[in-house]
Order: C-alpha cells, then structure tokens, then sequence
C-alpha cells in the first residue's frame, strides 16, 4: 500500500498544505519517490536500519553513533526540525526535512554561516550525505556521517522527508 500510494498521497496533501504554506513538488520528484517505501524510509530516519532491519553503511560521524546505534533522528529530531546540539558535537543541528533543504529559506542551525546553503536537489543532497561536502566543496560539519545509500534506501529517504514536511504542515 505504501509503495504505489504514496504519490497519491503526496498530490492530495500538497494541495491541502498551500493553506499553511505551500509545499511544492515537482513531476521530476514525484517520479523518483515513485515505488518508495514510506516505512522504510521512517524506519532509516528513526534507527538507521531499513524496515527488514538491515543497517544503512556509514563512516565518520560521532564515536557513539557506532557504540550505542543512531540515525538521522539522534541529531535532527524525530520530526526533523533539528536545532539540538548533538552529544560530543559543537554545532546545532539543523532541519533536514525537504522543505528546508530544498526550499528557499536555507538560514538554519541558529544563523550559523555553516548551514547557509543554496537550495539542494535530489543529487546535491546525496553527494551532501555520502561524501561529507556540499556543492562548491564546504566541508560539513565532521559530526555528520557519511551514508552509503543503495537507491532504494535513498529513495525511501526521500520520502520520509517530504512525509515529515506534511506532518508538520496539517
């Protein structure tokens, strides 16, 4: 249900969010997060894990991130709004939902110079998290792991973080 649905679901909460602020999202997006698993893209936000329970591959990033398990919501928060100061870290988190990756308001982290940032695409947010360097090659912040997304982990991803932005929205 989730896999072919969520489209759908995508096209009916967007014209509903335009009252709250409008979400767009492209024909370009919708193709990608076409086929997504919106539970296992919550499962990887949440634990760092697909939903069959397999983890995601990573490298840097915090020591106790491997000790004790992490994910995307050690950090950012489980709805993605981010402003914590991670354990062991020196900068605030910022948000990593899609609106405010790729939306125009970018100024994040409390007006931290490091999380200003043009507005990314679906290639410059996977370069961003496989590698460590945003476009124009600033480093992020070494608190950040590197993941190594298969396309679908990605693609799931993705729609969670979209999913976030209509949670938040309603």
């Amino acid at each position: 249900m989730y896999r072919w649905g969520f489209a759908l679901i995508c096209l009916g909460l967007v014209s509903a969010s335009h009252a709250h602020g409008p979400m767009e999202i492209d024909e370009d997006l919708l193709k990608f997060v076409n086929g997504a698993s919106l539970e296992s893209g919550r499962s990887i936000y949440l634990t760092g894990k697909t939903e069959s329970g397999v983890g995601v591959l990573r490298k840097g990033g915090p020591h106790w991130l491997y000790v004790h398990g992490g994910s995307c919501k050690s950090c950012h928060g489980e709805d993605g709004r981010g402003g914590e100061i991670p354990h062991m870290c020196l900068m605030v988190s910022p948000a990593v939902t899609w609106k405010s990756l790729t939306g125009d308001k970018h100024k994040q982290g409390g007006g931290d110079e490091g999380h200003k940032h043009d507005p990314y695409t679906l290639e410059s947010l996977r370069m961003i998290l496989e590698t460590g360097f945003r476009p124009g090659g600033k480093r992020l912040d070494e608190c950040m792991p590197k993941w190594r997304f298969t396309d679908d982990e990605y693609r799931d991803l993705v729609a969670h973080l979209i999913e976030m932005d209509m949670t938040l929205q309603k």
